[in-house]
């Protein structure tokens, strides 16, 4: 406000997690932490959001989509609509997370192992891609105009054109 700049911390308990992303949602400030879990930016500083089992307490990522929330967590994805309740994904289980993105009324679910995902917006059909990548490991994804999908894996940067062409920029090639 009127330019100056101000801090927040967190709690001493929570002091070695690894902030992922923050996002406005419902007109407020929302943290995803890698080992903290989601914390909301109030008045009184950051308040702590429960996640459950433990394993959600790893978010990656996070995006809104349709007035509601998705948090990307090494225990699956949780969706809210008021930062209050935050409901397990049951459809998608329990693999890890690493990433998200929407495109053309779809949204695309990066994970460690098991590769990408392709989602309604609503999670009534989640499959995955048929694609073959270098290495399933991916560690987040972006979304480009035109269909085209960018990923960031252990082998490099992945561009996936119409779901279908994938392209490798490594050190190889002049990345």
């Amino acid at each position: 406000k009127n330019g100056k700049g101000r801090s927040f911390t967190f709690n001493q308990s929570d002091r070695n997690v690894l902030t992922k992303k923050i996002i406005s949602f419902n007109n407020q400030l929302v943290v995803a932490t890698e080992g903290g879990g989601v914390y909301v930016l109030t008045k009184k500083g950051l308040q702590k959001k429960q996640l459950h089992p433990e394993d959600a307490a790893t978010c990656r990522d996070m995006l809104v989509v349709n007035n509601s929330l998705i948090i990307a967590t090494r225990n699956g994805l949780y969706q809210t609509n008021n930062l209050k309740q935050f409901k397990h994904i049951t459809r998608f289980g329990n693999k890890s997370v690493s990433g998200l993105c929407s495109s053309n009324k779809h949204i695309y679910i990066a994970t460690f192992t098991k590769g990408i995902f392709k989602s309604t917006l609503n999670f009534s059909k989640i499959i995955p891609l048929k694609t073959q990548f270098p290495n399933n490991y991916i560690t987040g994804i972006t979304a480009e105009k035109n269909n085209i999908l960018w990923m960031h894996s252990l082998e490099g940067l992945i561009q996936l054109k119409n779901e279908k062409h994938v392209k490798l920029f490594s050190e190889k090639n002049g990345m």
